[in-house]
């Protein structure tokens, strides 16, 4: 098994936009499945936000989702 150092995607909180994914590398199934689930992409700060108005559970969910599809391709 290969050890990672580096994650593809990794999800977090900006203090004022919201929930927050950032990509290692400029791949187009990321960007698919992060639109898939309702992330846009924020050419400024180089992330992909949820609608500051996304309910948390939705959030979680979303985020979970977007994990497990990455997670099956072996992401």
């Amino acid at each position: 098994m290969k050890l990672q150092l580096e994650p593809d995607v990794a999800f977090g909180i900006h203090p004022d936009l919201g929930v927050a994914a950032a990509v290692a590398d400029d791949h187009p199934f990321l960007d698919e499945v992060l639109r898939k689930h309702h992330f846009r992409y924020n050419n400024t700060l180089d992330l992909y936000f949820l609608p500051g108005d996304t309910p948390h559970n939705m959030a979680v969910r979303a985020m979970a989702r977007a994990s497990r599809e990455f997670q099956d391709v072996g992401l």
